[in-house]
């Protein structure tokens, strides 16, 4: 219990975060359970729940964005080029009156496939934007 305690006071108190590695050299533990401690505090320190966003008429910012590199679509080797289908696709959502913010892979960014998605995340509001109404 002891160690648990140090190991929470050391992830809450750093203010960039602490790193399992060093978890492991200054609590003295094994790396493996440095890690298992490491994340079991951060899961604990999660924000609970999948809130939604916009609530009070709240503005949400909603974009799309191309990450990285899918190599089931375009495998090594191929010719590189500077198109997006062989990215990854990534919707995000931000409240700017929480802060909050939550990143969606999504297959692609057709208005078919993001709708419902926006749908599910934002709050039911009668401010909403009529084209997202169902």
């Amino acid at each position: 219990m002891n160690v648990w305690l140090q190991a929470i006071f050391l992830v809450a108190s750093s203010k960039k975060g602490v790193s399992s590695n060093q978890l492991h050299r200054m609590l003295g533990i094994a790396l493996k359970s440095a890690w298992f401690m490491s994340y079991r505090i951060r899961e604990a320190m999660r924000e609970n729940g999948l809130a939604v966003f916009g609530v009070d008429g709240g503005v949400v910012e909603v974009d799309e964005t191309f990450i990285g590199h899918d190599k089931t679509i375009k495998p090594k080797g191929e010719k590189k080029g500077r198109g997006y289908h062989h990215k990854n696709k990534v919707l995000s959502l931000v409240d700017r009156n929480s802060g909050q913010a939550r990143s969606i892979v999504v297959d692609d960014v057709k208005a078919s496939t993001l709708a419902p998605i926006i749908r599910a995340n934002l709050a039911r509001d009668e401010r909403c934007l009529p084209a997202l109404r169902p």
